[in-house]
């Protein structure tokens, strides 16, 4: 291997760069731990809602046996008899709205029970 003959200028900076970087060294080890540490914190932590994912999972896959079972609800368990279309509400809102003023939401309790009464009868 071939030898470089450094000047005395030239040896003293390479001397003067080995000292700050021997200086520094312990600094950019402990940097290197504390990453270390927050990385296995980290892959903890993932492996933690890993594990509560997998235990969802399952949890659901039960509910989903359930519900998925062909003869656990029967086409004719629900039957609609009618439908109502209409306009009714957006006026009661309005009102109760132009009555109570601060205490709108009481007041559209009240118009919504009066309404649906009115309803019923008129059935």
């Amino acid at each position: 291997m071939a030898t470089i003959k450094l000047t005395k200028n030239e040896l003293k900076a390479q001397k003067d760069a080995l000292k700050m970087y021997q200086r520094y060294l312990p600094t950019l080890t402990l940097k290197k731990q504390q990453l270390q540490t927050e990385i296995r914190s980290i892959d903890q932590r993932a492996k933690e809602v890993r594990e509560k994912r997998k235990a969802l999972e399952a949890e659901f896959s039960k509910w989903i046996a359930v519900f998925g079972e062909q003869n656990a609800f029967k086409p004719d368990m629900v039957t609609v008899k009618n439908i109502r279309k209409g306009t009714g509400n957006i006026a009661g809102v309005a009102g109760a709205i132009a009555i109570g003023g601060p205490g709108s939401i009481f007041w559209m309790w009240i118009c919504a029970i009066l309404g649906m009464i009115t309803k019923m009868e008129n059935n």
